[in-house]
């Protein structure tokens, strides 16, 4: 288990860690990570039992459980899959979990929380999650803006701006990436390097009126410089916007010299924090 690890002292019966020392090392793990597992297994139901090669197994009745058409336990093993560093072989699970929904639009909403589990660790498996999810449900606003957003980051400026078209107005998520795919695919037409400016701007305007966490002021900064880099036509639109966040945000003063920093790299994490999803 490479996980974050919180110390927590446990006393146990001398016969109880004598077994569990000779367990341990006939499998070829440790008294810890045996221990681990048999608390997930009181507090999460998570019934798991480590192979003599060291892989992690699940347990039989959580198999049988979810061959009988239980979503909990299935998806109790996908997530399992995915904390142990497996998340395909996760992933491929959730994908399974969500068919045992009978509504398509709770198919749907399976495979967005799936898609959400998996996309820091493998984009090309959350936008095949998302394509599905989109079947089930062709007007989810939600699956619109998740997905486009994905394309846009894979550059698939086309699929992203299709998608992202329509849920712009609603998701700032989705109008600011709506807006780099916009230019992106501008070329030389100046209307059209116009609107996608003009949808960034717009984007970075509200994020600057939002709650500021750790690390925002930061993201946003970024943002400003990824237009700047643009060329000196977009000089102006980048000096209004930080006037905009010095006159509104509540993180402190930005000077222009941090905005000349390189943007960092295109990736969802460079971009709007996305919220959690409980699964």
């Amino acid at each position: 288990m490479k996980e974050h690890m919180d110390r927590f002292p446990a006393r146990l019966p001398p016969d109880l860690k004598t077994k569990l020392d000779l367990r341990a090392k006939a499998l070829g793990t440790s008294m810890n990570d045996l221990v681990v597992l048999g608390v997930r297994h009181v507090v999460e139901g998570a019934d798991l039992i480590v192979t003599t090669s060291g892989v992690v197994d699940t347990h039989q009745d959580l198999v049988v459980a979810t061959i009988e058409g239980h979503i909990a336990p299935a998806k109790g093993i996908a997530r399992h899959y995915v904390e142990s560093g497996q998340p395909n072989l996760g992933a491929l699970i959730y994908s399974f979990a969500s068919q045992m929904q009978p509504d398509p639009k709770e198919k749907a909403k399976e495979l967005v929380k799936s898609a959400a589990q998996v996309r820091d660790l493998s984009r090309p498996i959350a936008i095949a999650l998302l394509r599905t999810a989109l079947e089930c449900n062709p007007a989810s606003a939600l699956v619109k803006s998740r997905l486009g957003q994905l394309l846009y980051f894979e550059g698939d400026y086309v699929g992203a701006q299709a998608l992202l078209e329509s849920v712009r107005d609603d998701d700032n998520y989705a109008k600011l990436d709506y807006g780099w795919a916009t230019l992106e695919l501008a070329e030389n037409d100046p209307s059209e390097i116009a609107r996608g400016r003009d949808e960034i701007v717009v984007a970075l305007r509200r994020w600057a009126l939002e709650p500021s966490p750790p690390g925002k002021r930061e993201k946003w900064i970024d943002q400003v410089a990824k237009l700047k880099a643009r060329g000196p036509e977009f000089e102006q639109a980048v000096e209004d916007l930080v006037a905009y966040a010095n006159d509104n945000a509540s993180w402190k003063t930005i000077v222009m010299s941090e905005v000349h920093r390189p943007a960092r790299p295109n990736t969802p994490e460079a971009d709007f924090e996305q919220p959690s999803i409980e699964v």
